[in-house]
């Protein structure tokens, strides 16, 4: 008997380490449909994955990944894991918007799909880390543009028709549904900011940029919240400044951060501080964009009443 259990115990073993190798990739790389084969779509943010989603549907010859867990914010200083890099090296495209450094060297520039080229993006006001020389980038926010993010949609089905396109009128269908559904999104917005006490914000983070653009509204002064940030004595007087001028004056924060700058905030009537869902992340329970917009409708409705 105790031969027979030396003998197995090799092999019982092996098949645990497989099974604990399994569940570790899993974990390590953000979010993969498993029920799924063919081409392989990897979507480098919550958004994208999103909309990849929406297009493929019920088609079972994609399955869609994304790179950072949906618990993952802005991917500015994103750093790749171990999962991350297996999931480039097998992916079949890979859809990006904007500036991806953390894919040079790594992932294969034949595979990478740049959704961001079309979509008229705005620039970057500022560096995300202090410190460092100021340059003009691109803001890659651009699904916080309800037409952009509707385009960005249509461009993610027109990728995939290209490898697989067997599926590709369902694609396309998928996405003109989509698209019907952002567009009723955006008038809403629209109706919603119609009614604000301002036309002039402040944002608190470069991806309300997008959304104040396609609200019509104008950035008088664009500040940077997030762990590392915070407003200086010089920020606080131009926000003064601002109020003193515009007393219907909006700020815009974007809810990813917990932080709130009371000094700022209290130059303005509490109904005129919004927050914001920027859609960085989410539950994956239904479409998170759709839910995070009609938030922001009713965010919008209240600080218009």
């Amino acid at each position: 008997m105790r031969e027979s259990l030396k003998h197995y115990t090799p092999v019982a073993l092996l098949l645990a380490g497989l099974v604990l190798f399994s569940a570790v990739g899993t974990m390590l790389i953000g979010s993969t449909d498993t029920t799924r084969g063919g081409q392989r779509v990897l979507a480098v943010n919550y958004p994208l994955y999103i909309a990849a989603r929406e297009v493929v549907g019920d088609t079972d010859a994609v399955s869609v990944e994304q790179l950072a867990g949906n618990a993952t914010g802005c991917l500015h200083d994103y750093q790749l894991s171990p999962g991350d890099r297996l999931a480039i090296s097998r992916a079949d495209m890979i859809l990006t918007v904007g500036d991806t450094p953390f894919l040079e060297g790594i992932a294969d520039p034949a595979k990478v799909v740049d959704l961001a080229e079309g979509l008229e993006p705005l620039c970057a006001d500022h560096d995300h880390e202090h410190g460092h020389d100021h340059h003009e980038t691109i803001n890659d926010h651009v699904w916080m543009s309800p037409w952009r993010y509707k385009a960005l949609v249509h461009g993610v089905a027109e990728a995939l028709a290209t490898i697989d396109t067997a599926h590709a009128a369902a694609y396309l269908a998928n996405d003109d549904r989509f698209g019907g559904e952002i567009d009723r999104l955006r008038q809403q917005l629209q109706t919603a900011a119609a009614a604000l006490p301002s036309r002039r914000c402040v944002i608190f983070h470069d991806s309300l940029a997008y959304l104040a653009d396609d609200l019509g509204l104008t950035v008088s002064l664009s500040l940077d919240v997030g762990e590392d940030s915070g407003v200086s004595a010089g920020d606080l007087a131009a926000v003064s400044r601002l109020a003193a001028e515009e007393p219907g004056l909006l700020l815009l924060y974007d809810d990813q951060y917990t932080v709130r700058y009371v000094g700022v905030d209290g130059l303005v009537p509490s109904s005129q501080v919004l927050r914001l869902d920027t859609v960085v992340s989410g539950d994956r329970q239904g479409n998170d964009w759709l839910d995070a917009m009609r938030y922001n409708v009713k965010v919008l409705q209240e600080a218009g009443r």
